[in-house]
């Protein structure tokens, strides 16, 4: 673990780089750095390190942290594979245009796979994309979990929204449309402002206020976008990408 996980500040913080053999985890390099040292910047001089320790022939595989534009120019002639992260605009665009008849069966049931081509960072590169169809039903089981969790929360901050007194019908309105504009997935229908006399005290006569009420629906247009992009950023249709350089 991270010791910087931990946020004790009175603790120094330390990272251990480590490169293990695929077949077994056998460490064969380990460096210690400072809690401060950002993964991206140190990926290529540790493999460069490395490489001037150990005759090797292999491959290099490392997670998103070590796909950068600089990361690949300074890896020039290594062979090694990564995953792209989808902060790369490129990898969105790509998972979004693959066709459905361009997806192949995995060896693994519930597993597809599709090919793309880029030269991100100036480098020729082979994609491989994962879907799974696994990942893909418990993201959208997790998102209508989150749809339900908010839809309770926004009726009562409507409901509690409806006791408030308001001195003029203007505020009254404005006051339930900011509630409604603040929420992603829900929003308010059927306003209803009415005229209310109250009788404050210490007061001889009664007091005009306003009172506001709504229905709280759902914005399908919204969630069904979110539940697309959600099964090409976050699992299957689309999750994974794998950087493989060709020669």
């Amino acid at each position: 673990m991270d010791i910087r996980e931990i946020r004790i500040p009175d603790l120094k913080q330390f990272i251990i780089d480590m490169i293990v053999t695929g077949d077994g985890d056998v460490p064969l390099y380990l460096k210690v750095n400072s809690g401060n040292v950002d993964d991206k910047s140190v990926f290529v001089e540790r493999l460069k390190e490395f490489k001037k320790q150990w005759t090797f022939s292999g491959i290099y595989v490392g997670d998103s942290a070590l796909y950068t534009a600089d990361n690949l120019s300074a890896m020039r002639g290594m062979k090694w594979i990564t995953r792209v992260p989808l902060s790369v605009k490129e990898a969105k665009n790509k998972i979004v245009e693959i066709e459905e008849n361009e997806w192949e069966e995995s060896q693994i049931k519930g597993y597809k796979m599709a090919e793309r081509e880029s030269e991100y960072g100036g480098i020729k590169q082979r994609w491989v994309v994962v879907e799974s169809e696994p990942r893909k039903k418990a993201r959208v089981k997790q998102i209508d979990k989150q749809i339900e969790k908010r839809e309770k929360k926004a009726q009562a901050s409507v409901r509690k929204l409806s006791r408030q007194l308001f001195a003029c019908k203007d505020d009254a309105e404005k006051a339930i449309k900011t509630v409604s504009n603040s929420w992603k997935y829900h929003q308010i229908k059927e306003i209803e402002c009415r005229e209310k006399r109250v009788k404050q005290p210490g007061e001889k006569s009664e007091k005009k206020f306003y009172q506001v009420s709504g229905q709280v629906e759902r914005r399908e247009s919204v969630i069904e976008e979110d539940l697309d992009f959600s099964k090409i950023r976050y699992f299957s249709p689309r999750v994974y990408l794998l950087k493989i350089p060709r020669g």
